[in-house]
């Protein structure tokens, strides 16, 4: 990710609790992975905005009946080996210390917020490498995105969804301009269900594509660009459709949320962070679909 001040925008390079029987739960819950490098000097405060808009999010799905379960990586605690350890139900949840146990109508979201930058093992990966490597040395120091969430649906939950605030390339770049984020007030508790509850396959989003850098903010405490505009689109499929009346969709989430984040010109330098996601069309197993229209 990358960071710039502009009192302001920042673009940050391209970087126990006991043991819970898990009852599988017919209606299926939320299992959310909310990894933030937010003890980082540089992107730490985004970071941590970008954490509390998925809290607040989780919050709205709990609210409309869905059970959630929270497992963090952050601060002291942000490392790949504590994600890893959180992937092999070695960590007990931040909400009430059951360990991480995938049910097949189980929703799984992965949410990264830190640095990264592309993936060449393989080259052809558009997705980028995580860097998160931890305030220590660890013996892991970074994790492919896209193994993340292989290993996330080999655990065959109905729905994956994977979501990364990271930098795709190797090199400082530029800064691009933040989107609204819509209030998402009156929102009904079907409409949040249908969303998380009524979709089944893989969704994953990137803040940019390969050879770009992701924009967050410095000396503010908001979200980074990225995660603004992912966070406004949820937001506002979810509150369109709870006036309308109609079902929202991943779809319309996605075409909204991968818009390009057009450049600041504070240096007279002109580029673009271009949001990316991929819902598996040939994959018919990966493939994201709703359940019911």
């Amino acid at each position: 990710m990358k960071n710039i001040l502009l009192g302001g925008l920042l673009a940050i390079g391209c970087f126990a609790a006991p043991h819970q029987a898990v009852m599988a739960d017919p209606a299926g819950r939320v299992l959310a992975i909310v990894a933030a490098n937010t003890g980082e000097p540089v992107l730490g405060q985004s970071a941590d905005a970008n954490r509390e808009a998925m809290e607040a999010l989780l919050a709205q799905v709990k609210t409309a009946g869905i059970p959630v379960e929270l497992y963090e990586a952050k601060g002291d605690q942000f490392s790949c080996d504590r994600i890893s350890a959180i992937l092999a139900g070695k960590v007990g949840s931040d909400s009430d210390g059951s360990k991480f146990a995938v049910q097949p109508n189980d929703t799984v979201i992965f949410y990264y917020a830190g640095h990264g930058y592309a993936n060449d093992f393989p080259p052809t990966d558009k997705f980028p490498r995580l860097q998160c490597s931890g305030p220590q040395a660890m013996p892991k120091t970074d994790l492919s995105l896209s193994e993340v969430m292989d290993q996330i649906f080999a655990m065959k939950p109905r729905l994956a969804i994977g979501v990364a605030d990271a930098c795709n390339q190797a090199h400082f770049t530029w800064q691009g301009t933040p989107k609204g984020v819509p209030s998402a007030v009156g929102l009904k508790s079907e409409v949040v269900q249908a969303l998380f509850l009524d979709y089944a396959g893989m969704v994953v989003f990137s803040g940019s594509k390969r050879g770009e850098d992701s924009w967050y903010a410095n000396q503010q405490h908001v979200e980074s660009l990225f995660s603004q505009q992912f966070f406004g689109a949820v937001s506002e499929e979810l509150m369109l459709t709870s006036q309308s009346g109609t079902l929202p969709k991943w779809q319309s989430i996605a075409a909204n949320a991968i818009q390009p984040i057009l450049p600041s010109l504070l240096t007279g330098d002109i580029t673009e962070q271009d949001p990316q996601v991929d819902d598996f069309p040939n994959d018919h197993a990966k493939h994201l679909r709703a359940l019911q229209q």
